[in-house]
């Protein structure tokens, strides 16, 4: 065989090796991705100024909506205390950024929040897909979906219709996360539209679900996700009616996530067979 044509087989291996290794993927793009690190203080409401969404490999430039009522508030190391008096008391989403996080179909998307529910609280915080800046109490919530935590500990899933207070339709995933310290949550559309909901019992700042650390909790029953305009963020369900402020580590929507082994196994042959 001529150097030539051994070197085209070369290639062609490079080839196939690359497609295996990444199962075809598309690359993998970071939307949003904060660790709320800010200086200690209040978070600029909606009718004061604008807090960006953070992250060095955040690519949407646009800012979180706040309520305009009260604050979330900045502790100056890695959390945004939330209050948790009642629907709309302390939310934030991601409106600002107009069409950049929509939902394209056969596209996959990643949503991993960490988070530490306060021992005391008593109402449901709900984050995830929220569909429109009404969070689904007009425009329907067909494709609002979202994770929520029970003020017992419990994990459910809104799949939506309905608006995100309105906890009626919401599935228990059989889980609960361990309230007084950080936990995490993924959520995961993929390229099907398939919703599929993992756990993680600690600090996990990644999208890696096929990790260890995760567990998948899907529960049966949730609709796929249709393409179209939505958004993401965090909004309290209800009033907990103590001082109990939900405490937000980390925020990421990933596009085309990366998790880590590809189920494709490499083609293994020999250029001399």
């Amino acid at each position: 065989m001529n150097r030539s044509a051994l070197g085209g087989i070369f290639a062609l291996a490079v080839l196939l090796f690359s497609v295996a290794a990444t199962g075809g993927q598309a690359q993998e793009v970071i939307l949003i991705e904060d660790d709320f690190t800010n200086s200690a203080g209040d978070m600029p409401n909606e009718t004061e100024d604008s807090s960006p969404i953070g992250g060095d490999r955040t690519t949407l430039d646009c800012v979180w909506q706040s309520n305009g009522c009260c604050h979330n508030v900045f502790d100056g190391v890695t959390n945004l205390e939330m209050p948790f008096d009642g629907n709309w008391s302390s939310y934030i989403d991601s409106r600002q950024c107009g069409a950049g996080d929509d939902i394209v179909a056969g596209v996959a998307y990643a949503l991993t929040v960490v988070f530490t529910a306060g021992p005391n609280e008593g109402g449901n915080m709900t984050m995830g897909w929220a569909e429109s800046g009404d969070w689904g109490q007009n425009s329907g919530g067909d494709t609002l979906r979202l994770a929520v935590i029970g003020p017992d500990g419990s994990l459910l899933v809104h799949p939506g219709p309905g608006a995100n207070h309105d906890l009626t339709p919401a599935i228990d995933t059989g889980t609960d996360v361990v309230r007084g310290v950080p936990q995490s949550v993924g959520l995961l559309i993929g390229t099907d539209g398939v919703i599929s909901v993992y756990y993680a019992n600690g600090i996990e700042k990644n999208w890696n679900y096929s990790a260890s650390a995760w567990t998948d909790v899907t529960p049966s029953g949730i609709p796929n996700m249709a393409e179209g305009s939505n958004m993401v963020g965090l909004n309290p369900a209800d009033d907990n009616g103590n001082d109990d402020p939900f405490l937000v580590d980390y925020f990421a929507l990933v596009e085309n996530p990366e998790m880590g082994p590809v189920p494709n196994e490499v083609m293994r042959w020999s250029l001399y067979d």
